[in-house]
């Protein structure tokens, strides 16, 4: 019986809706970004196969060959490909989240097969295949979502109970917890499988030289050129891949391994061309208490310690700027800067305000209720504190009202509020507007 309590206490136990929600927005960009990178490489096949001629290659791996598949015409190339991208970006907004997720793995995991099986094997989309098989059997769409602000929004203008605000769910952890356990046996039996096929010998420094030698990298000549130098990084890769699997034990051995994972990971792409592998390394977040981190990250700013204010910038910028760098220089146009501005204006907001406006609305009309269900869903930045009052007739004439820290209120323009919006967050900035506060004396509230 304990065995079955700790197991299902592993797998199932009540996690927030919030680190699910990031977890399933950035892995629905890592999606998109995956469906631009492997566009050209499949088209490019499915056109050389559909021509016949030679230097055609097809050689399928096992489940395409066991699922008796055959290459793609050039036409359904492009219609997995446009399929897919559609749903992983609705999947992204979370607009039918589950069905959208679901629709997007399927179509990149039939897309790396072809790639796979029209050229050089990769396992760089094992574990994300795993994660995007079972994403949508867990509730991605109840935080952060489309689904979640209509819905608000349907029942605010109805007039009906309110969603369940509950910020946890035992369903909620297990995508999270499956990529885990996958990337952990993966690492594992990575380490494990040197020690079995060479021995401890494989660390001797003269394996990895070996190796290096094949290539001509930008790194190649510095890493190669001293046994000692090969030596030190064979052990911390083995050391790495290893202990790994450990973090599922000991999650706070994440601050070493993750960044390890990486570093490993990078070297080699510098040293031995292997490709960014990024579509790995990249789930590394699902051991990231991401509902967590703004709240770290302002703690550690306003650390008397410069070391902890160094890491406060430091740990969420690093990786920003790395996958950043690797995108738009390899995959993404400029121009599709302009659809991570919704994202970078809400980490601005979520850290330019100390305390929270707190706006009142009234439950007993519909316009107040919807106004307040609408700031609700779209407050990412957490600007917000909402409070349900019933109004005196005075100030009937207004939808919501800013609370000063006195109890007094002020009418506020409903433009005014949607400025606060990480997704109008620009007019916040070019057009503030401030509530004028006057006193309400023949106000009322209400729980």
């Amino acid at each position: 019986m304990r065995f079955l309590e700790a197991w299902r206490e592993f797998w199932f136990r009540p996690a927030s809706l919030e680190r699910l929600a990031l977890f399933r927005i950035l892995l629905m960009t890592l999606v998109c970004v995956e469906f631009i990178a492997y566009e050209p490489m499949l088209l490019a096949g499915a056109e050389l196969a559909a021509s016949r001629v030679e230097g055609a290659f097809w050689n399928p791996i096992f489940a395409v060959s066991a699922l008796g598949l055959e290459p793609p015409s050039p036409e359904l190339a492009r219609s997995v490909m446009t399929v897919g991208s559609i749903a992983a970006a609705c999947g992204l907004l979370g607009l039918l989240s589950n069905l959208s997720c679901a629709v997007a793995g399927a179509c990149l995991v039939y897309a790396a097969a072809m790639v796979y099986s029209f050229e050089k094997v990769h396992h760089d989309k094992a574990a994300l295949a795993f994660t995007l098989a079972v994403l949508p059997f867990a509730p991605i769409g109840a935080r952060w979502s489309l689904d979640a602000a209509i819905l608000r929004v349907l029942r605010a203008w109805r007039g009906g109970a309110a969603p369940d605000n509950s910020a946890r769910s035992q369903f909620a952890l297990f995508p999270l917890r499956f990529t885990q356990v996958t990337l952990a046996l993966g690492y594992g039996a990575a380490g494990a499988s040197k020690l079995i096929v060479a021995g401890p010998q494989w660390a001797n420094g003269y394996t990895l030289m070996s190796f290096l030698a094949e290539f001509d990298m930008p790194a190649t000549p510095w890493f190669a050129g001293g046994v000692e130098r090969m030596m030190l990084f064979s052990v911390f890769a083995l050391g790495v891949q290893l202990g790994f699997p450990s973090i599922l034990f000991w999650p706070r051995l994440a601050w070493f391994f993750v960044p390890a994972v990486v570093l490993n990971h990078v070297i080699n792409w510098l040293t031995l061309d292997t490709g960014p592998y990024a579509s790995l390394w990249f789930l590394t977040i699902a051991f990231v208490p991401l509902e967590r981190v703004s709240a770290w990250v302002r703690a550690a700013l306003r650390s008397r310690r410069w070391r902890r204010r160094v890491l406060g910038v430091m740990a969420p910028l690093a990786p920003a700027a790395l996958m950043s760098w690797m995108w738009f220089t390899h995959y993404l146009p400029a121009w599709s800067a302009a659809v991570f501005v919704p994202a970078a204006a809400t980490v601005l907001l979520r850290f330019s305000r100390r305390r929270r406006m707190r706006v009142a609305f009234d439950p007993r009309r519909r316009r107040s209720r919807v106004l307040a269900a609408v700031a609700e869903t779209l407050d990412w930045s957490q600007r917000f504190e909402l409070q349900a009052r019933s109004s005196a007739a005075s100030i009937a004439d207004a939808s919501v009202w800013h609370v000063d820290a006195a109890g007094r209120t002020a009418r506020l323009p409903a433009l005014a509020l949607l400025r606060q919006l990480p997704l109008l967050a620009p007019l916040a900035w070019l057009w503030p507007s401030r509530p004028r506060v006057r006193p309400r004396p023949d106000e009322t509230s209400a729980a």
